[in-house]
């Protein structure tokens, strides 16, 4: 649910709407009745409790309603833990004023509630702007950096030095709380410039910049507070005055703005659905390249590609040398090739690192089977080459039919080409993939969704698989086949999938993932289920 169509939603539009008249109904009843200092201390009071309280409310709906799976129940359930501790706080306040009717103990009770509703307050901003997966720009840190000072400088000055000139040893409790309560809104400030500012357009930014601006309305609110209260501009006992309305009327809107903010969450979260992308699967193999060897590792016969690779003109000088002396490898290397394929008569894949006649550095991939004849005599190893040949069209050099053909035998023979199964398993992949991309991009926008990418790209690179992903392409060499390529694309789902729950609910990633499963024929469900791709696991 995007920002327009949240504003444009009647739940949304009569629940701020109904938040919005009780806020200004509180302030006018307060206004009308100013010349009884005690009935708008209950009102105050009473109408402060009841804001608190609703925030907590919704702020356990959000709560409830996510799984125990799910990460971001964990920040729900502090966000909770410090709204009831500060209503609690609230609660005990109004009850020294508007029942006892007797001078709030400072310190005291409310006071213990809270600081603790900050503590556990900050735990919950400190871990949600991690799951975010961002990081603010250079702008935005300048932005957020500047408004922090500019804060620290105004409380510092404001604040702060009234409160340290008057700081009294012998009242060691209350001077050190005079000075934890605009340190704490500091913080909180600078915890929530830096959630609001590093989102971009996911269909949460809306909810969370709501709730950032409940939490700025807090901290505003505190420190009003204790800028009226050294100067003996808030006096709420006799009589009200135009500070004292807007203090006090700063932290019931908090609290309403906090849980309008939990309440779009749930709107947002109850709405989300897919959206297309242009995620796009492509190969990084481009070329094989045909060559028949003998036992002692000489060519017999080679396809004219092999030139590209090599960057020579013409083919017939390789005639009779040995492969490693033609792709400038280790001979060592080679006759453990050899002697591998003889021995088990066909190497699957292997990768090599080969030099053209340039000296530059090419990275390939072996596969070889032994030929015999009719009556079992040996004739020569067929040795497939695949790499990507980035030469102009003009310079390629293409393969016969008969060659295409025998290098479709050879890798099928050698297990290292299923052309069917390797297909069911990139085109899940990729499903599962694009529709994880837009969940995130949703819920966090596109340079969050953009950021999976490159943590799945870091994977792989970690483990040296030769994955590329860039400008939404995703590009899997054509050697990784079978077990192989379904072990890979096991792990890099899964690492897909623990990313994007880390910042959408895990209800809806699951539901979304069963809705693409449902839709698979029984054939394609049996290649994943062979491969493992359907539970992908982690590294152990």
């Amino acid at each position: 649910m995007k920002k327009q169509g949240l504003l444009g939603d009647q739940r949304f539009l009569f629940t701020s709407s109904l938040m919005l008249v009780f806020a200004i109904l509180v302030a006018l009843s307060r206004v009308l009745l100013a010349k009884n200092s005690q009935m708008i201390t209950v009102i105050n009071d009473a109408a402060t409790v009841f804001c608190a309280l609703v925030a907590t409310i919704f702020f356990m709906v959000v709560w409830l309603s996510t799984s125990s799976q799910d990460i971001s129940k964990k920040i729900w359930g502090l966000i909770v833990a410090g709204l009831i501790a500060w209503t609690i706080a609230e609660a005990t306040w109004a009850y020294y004023e508007a029942i006892l009717e007797q001078e709030v103990p400072y310190p005291g009770p409310a006071d213990l509630f809270w600081l603790f509703g900050y503590f556990i307050v900050y735990v919950a901003l400190v871990n949600q702007y991690r799951l975010f997966q961002t990081s603010a720009s250079r702008r935005q840190k300048t932005v957020i950096v500047s408004l922090v000072l500019l804060f620290s400088l105004i409380v510092s000055v404001f604040v702060l030095k009234p409160i340290l000139d008057d700081f009294d040893p012998q009242n060691l409790l209350e001077s050190l709380l005079n000075v934890a309560y605009p340190l704490s809104d500091l913080i909180l400030l600078t915890l929530t410039l830096a959630i609001i500012f590093s989102l971009e357009q996911g269909r949460f930014a809306f909810t969370w910049r709501l709730l950032g601006l409940g939490l700025v309305f807090m901290a505003l609110g505190d420190l009003m507070f204790s800028y009226a209260s050294l100067h003996g501009t808030y006096d709420p006992e006799t009589g009200l005055n135009a500070v004292t309305l807007l203090v006090d009327s700063l932290y019931y809107i908090a609290y309403l703005t906090l849980g309008l903010g939990a309440y779009t969450y749930k709107l947002t979260s109850d709405s989300l659905q897919p959206v297309g992308i242009d995620i796009v699967l492509r190969s990084l193999t481009k070329s094989n390249i045909l060559v028949f060897v003998g036992k002692d590792g000489r060519i017999i016969s080679l396809s004219d590609n092999f030139a590209n690779l090599v960057r020579s003109h013409t083919t017939g000088q390789f005639l009779e040398t040995r492969l490693n002396e033609a792709l400038k490898v280790n001979q060592a290397v080679m006759e453990d090739f050899i002697q591998n394929t003889l021995r088990n008569g066909f190497l699957s894949v292997r990768p090599l690192i080969v030099r053209d006649l340039r000296g530059d550095q090419k990275e390939i991939w072996i596969t070889a089977l032994a030929i015999y004849d009719d009556r079992q005599q040996f004739v020569c190893i067929a040795v497939v080459l695949r790499t990507n040949l980035d030469v102009p069209a003009e310079e390629e050099r293409p393969l016969s039919e008969e060659q295409e053909l025998l290098i479709r035998y050879y890798l099928t023979q050698t297990g290292t080409y299923r052309s069917e199964e390797n297909q069911v398993l990139k085109t899940y992949f990729l499903g599962q993939l694009r529709l994880l991309y837009s969940l995130t991009q949703q819920f966090s926008g596109t340079s969050v969704a953009d950021k999976l990418l490159t943590y799945l790209s870091q994977v792989a690179g970690q483990n040296d698989w030769h994955f590329a992903f860039t400008n939404q392409q995703i590009s899997i060499p054509e050697e990784y086949e079978g077990e192989v390529l379904g072990g890979h694309l096991s792990i890099l789902l899964h690492e897909a999938k623990n990313f994007a729950v880390n910042v959408i609910n895990l209800k809806v990633v699951e539901h979304e993932m069963k809705i693409l499963d449902n839709n698979l024929s029984t054939d394609s469900l049996g290649y994943l289920d062979k491969y493992g791709l359907r539970n992908a696991k982690t590294m152990s």
